[in-house]
């Protein structure tokens, strides 16, 4: 049986209108390029990631203090100064990253399997590391007056008169109490206090990457943005409200997370606040986004 020569022509004229057959269309040079996991944001914070390490290696080597902030590295000994540099820069480099990749993931997604396991695990981590590394420097001029006015059983009011009553019960009247005690001298006490407001940080710091409900990499990543940051450096004995202050801005940011996205969490999110009003007048900062929290 032959084939029928106008069903051919039709079937060959439906393909050329559809494309069928036809050659593949080059790629339009002019059409957005996609960039892999993570896309454009990922590459700037990337980027912005290997400029400062680039940064802080070149003030390593700078004789002034003009760079001061990057230039840690410069009163380091060899081995504290480029070890932990040298960390963080291969964490940037993307076929070392991409073989890490697997095990933060890992260490990640245990915070949404076990809560509570990670966050004991956090929270030890805390405690050790602000307790094996106390200040030393006590450069901050605030560091010896407040140590010394619980040392010399001074006043508060005498000498910072602004101190709210929070700021002045944690760390004048607690230090002072156990001092009499004979327990922990001042800067045991606020090096003591430091490492439970520490373990704190470190349970929020949990709490956060869970309330914005990441998983894997992004977990742990958001963890530790929270946890490892210069406030760190206020649990070592510096004996004043700025600590709570940071924990404060991390339940806030925690309990009005949860307010907004599963519609619970303001009654600490308003404990919070008010503890925030007992220990400092920059507390009046938090206001505006919890307000948000409770209007939305």
């Amino acid at each position: 049986m032959r084939p029928d020569p106008r069903r051919s022509r039709a079937r060959r004229r439906s393909d050329h209108a559809s494309g069928a057959g036809a050659p593949p269309a080059a790629a339009d040079p002019a059409a957005p390029r996609t960039h892999p996991a993570g896309g454009y944001p990922a590459l700037a914070l990337w980027r912005v990631l290997v400029l400062l390490a680039a940064v802080r290696a070149l003030f390593t080597f700078v004789p002034t203090m003009w760079g001061w902030g990057f230039n840690l590295q410069r009163f380091l000994s060899p081995a504290w100064a480029w070890l932990p540099w040298l960390v963080a820069a291969a964490a940037l480099a993307p076929a070392l990253a991409r073989r890490a990749a697997p095990v933060l993931a890992r260490a990640g997604e245990a915070a949404m399997r076990a809560p509570a396991r990670a966050t004991a695990a956090w929270v030890t981590f805390a405690v050790l590391l602000v307790g094996l590394m106390p200040d030393r420097v006590r450069f901050v001029g605030d560091f010896l007056l407040r140590q010394g006015t619980v040392e010399e059983q001074i006043r508060p009011g005498g000498l910072f008169p602004q101190a709210l009553p929070l700021d002045i019960l944690l760390h004048v009247r607690l230090p002072a109490a156990l001092a009499d005690l004979g327990l922990l001298d001042a800067n045991g006490a606020a090096r003591l206090l430091g490492a439970l407001e520490a373990a704190l940080l470190a349970a929020l710091a949990v709490a956060f990457a869970r309330a914005l409900a990441l998983r894997g990499v992004a977990s742990l990543a958001a963890t530790a943005v929270v946890f490892f940051g210069g406030a760190l450096g206020l649990y070592t004995g510096y004996s004043k409200s700025l600590g709570e202050l940071v924990l404060v801005a991390a339940a806030i940011a925690v309990f009005g997370l949860r307010a907004l996205r599963e519609g619970r969490g303001l009654l600490p999110l308003g404990v919070a606040l008010a503890l925030a009003a007992l220990l400092h007048r920059s507390a009046l900062g938090f206001v505006p986004a919890a307000l948000l929290a409770f209007a939305l």
